[in-house]
């Protein structure tokens, strides 16, 4: 039994280390001006609007770009968080980690 508690409590280490190691990395992205950083933890860090975008675009063709940068941004962190938290827990998957 001691073990199995070593053990969960080594995972629960790991698992903390990597969160913070997610919060430091920044993912980018971009789609014609457009320009967004994610953090590794999925918070929009910063949102770049070029002024030939601004000049370019009208607000629906705009707000298509900057959903385009985003969600692209943010796919690519949760990828990366998704795998580095599967090779903490050995492939389980628990609930709320991403």
């Amino acid at each position: 039994m001691g073990d199995i508690l070593k053990r969960v409590k080594q995972m629960q280490e790991d698992l903390k280390k990597v969160q913070d190691e997610l919060k430091e990395e920044s993912y980018e992205s971009s789609a014609e001006g457009v320009r967004c950083v994610v953090s590794g933890d999925m918070e929009l860090k910063k949102l770049e609007i070029s002024p030939a975008a601004l000049k370019n675009s009208d607000a629906a063709r705009l707000e298509l770009l900057v959903s385009e940068a985003v969600s692209s941004a943010m796919h690519e962190a949760k990828s990366v968080a998704k795998d580095k938290l599967r090779r903490v827990t050995g492939g389980m998957s628990i609930p709320g980690l991403f």
